[in-house]
């Protein structure tokens, strides 16, 4: 599965580029709700402010994926199921960690969420812009549209309308598992991303899934509602009402089912991992830990999380930013400006987080999103 080729790419001797040549790649997934600082997620990605889910991105709107407004928010190797194409990448010079800031023609930004190798983010207006690789189209919104929450995952992106529809952008060609395809006539209250599948969750917090489901990551329990969301590589989970973690998908890494004795405010799927906040603020992940994704520092309290493909970022009460897992590409490396931000988000190989002047900042994705 992706996810896996992804942890086998991580842990070799180099830093991923992208093999389109001009295409820059970047990465993760986590539902997210409207745009709201979200306190601790989402593809899948997902860091996102806890919204109530998902990734996840976000101040924790993760894996996600987030006290969680309705929106919100691999591993070792193993092989890579041929339903999802992997995108070509060769090794590097190794990583010197620098933040790097939106561009200069980009305005203020409310939100923001990685994909997979690509990230996008919500101006004031609600105009998307995304940036890094667009192979596939992912970082293509449509002109004219408006949203109010958006979710990256390997190959495309989805948008949430103020009137609660869908638009899905990407996936084309060989990427194309129908994760770009949303339902007709519904409307939803969030959304969140996997690496090729997408679900969202209704008003009444029923969930619907669509795209990839080899491994039943888009087939959520009958009967249950949530109020957060968060896609993962493979799988997904989401959290009920009285904060309790649902899991489904694949379950090769521990990914599911989720710890039946703990309650979130917030939760973020990576690649092949989850972790949440509790109402205290403390983190609990699962799932694989082979970079050590899964195992966040003690004695910390964290406002929002954002699991990536085989790294977790998050942001404290004062936000400031701390990271851990692979950081073979300084993924798990945030600037040491002094920087603090409102929202994070974590992709494959990159991270971006959200100052309170609405700068988006960026780091690791050497020869990605340099």
């Amino acid at each position: 599965m992706f996810w896996n080729s992804m942890r086998n790419l991580a842990g070799a001797v180099g830093i991923f580029v992208v093999a389109l040549g001009a295409a820059v790649l970047v990465a993760c997934g986590d539902s997210q709700p409207a745009p709201t600082a979200t306190s601790v997620p989402t593809v899948v990605p997902t860091a996102t402010s806890v919204p109530t889910v998902a990734p996840t991105a976000t101040s924790v709107p993760t894996v996600a994926p987030t006290a969680t407004s309705v929106p919100t928010v691999a591993p070792t190797a193993t092989s890579v199921p041929t339903t999802t194409p992997v995108p070509t990448v060769a090794p590097t010079a190794a990583p010197v960690p620098t933040a790097v800031s939106a561009p200069s023609s980009s305005a203020r930004l409310v939100f923001i969420d990685n994909g997979t190798f690509h990230t996008c983010g919500l101006r004031e207006d609600g105009a998307a812009v995304c940036t890094f690789n667009d192979e596939a189209g992912q970082s293509s919104p449509p002109d004219g549209e408006a949203f109010t929450a958006v979710s990256g995952g390997l190959a495309h992106t989805c948008g949430l309308r103020p009137d609660g529809t869908v638009v899905c952008w990407g996936a084309s060609g060989e990427y194309d598992m129908g994760q770009a395809s949303p339902p007709d006539g519904e409307t939803f209250a969030a959304i969140s991303s996997g690496a090729a599948h997408t679900c969202a969750l209704r008003e009444d917090g029923t969930p619907v899934c669509w795209g990839d489901d080899v491994f039943g990551q888009a087939s959520p329990p009958d009967g249950e509602t949530f109020t957060a969301i968060s896609g993962g590589g493979a799988h997904t989970c989401a959290l009920r009402e009285d904060g309790t973690p649902v899991c489904w998908g694949d379950e090769t890494y521990g990914q599911t089912p989720a710890p039946s004795s703990e309650v979130f405010v917030s939760i973020s799927s990576g690649g092949a991992h989850i972790c949440a906040l509790r109402e205290d603020g403390t983190p609990v992940c699962w799932g694989d830990d082979v970079f050590g994704q899964a195992s966040p520092p003690d004695g910390e309290t964290f406002t929002a999380i954002s699991g990536g493909a085989v790294h977790t970022c998050a942001l404290r009460q004062d936000g400031t930013p701390v990271c851990w897992g692979d950081d073979e590409q300084g993924q798990s490396s945030p600037p040491r400006s002094g920087d603090t931000f409102t929202a994070i988000t974590s992709g494959a190989v990159h991270t971006c987080a959200l100052r309170e002047d609405g700068a988006r900042i960026c780091w690791g994705g050497v020869g990605i999103i340099r």
